[in-house]
This record gives structure tokens, C-alpha cells and sequence, in this order.
């Protein structure tokens, strides 16, 4: 995955940022057809947010 996400409070909000950066990793070609997305629990853990702001 790529870079941690910019400090909390500042734009774009958190949950925007990694939308951004999941979907750039998708059409990058990091992640292929048929292959999954790193855990719910992974993915808080790496980019240190909790689950709320996860599943926005």
C-alpha cells in the first residue's frame, strides 16, 4: 500500500483519503480481478484509524 495518510484535521478528510489511495492500488494494478482487499482489522491497523472511519 502506499504512503500514510496526512495528519487528522486536515483535507481531504480521512475517510476520502483512503478511498483515494485503495482505488489508486486498484487501477495501479496492485490489486488484480478476483483478488481481495486486505482485512477490515489490516487495513485500520495500517493506516491507524479506527473502524467508523474505516467504513466510511
Amino acid at each position: 500500500m502506499k504512503a500514510p495518510l496526512p495528519p487528522a484535521g486536515k483535507s481531504p478528510d480521512r475517510a476520502t483519503a483512503i478511498a483515494g489511495l485503495l482505488q489508486d492500488n486498484i487501477v495501479s494494478g496492485h490489486y488484480v480481478a478476483g483478488d481481495r482487499l486486505p482485512s477490515e482489522a489490516d487495513l485500520c491497523a495500517h493506516f491507524k484509524v479506527s473502524r467508523p472511519t474505516l467504513r466510511e
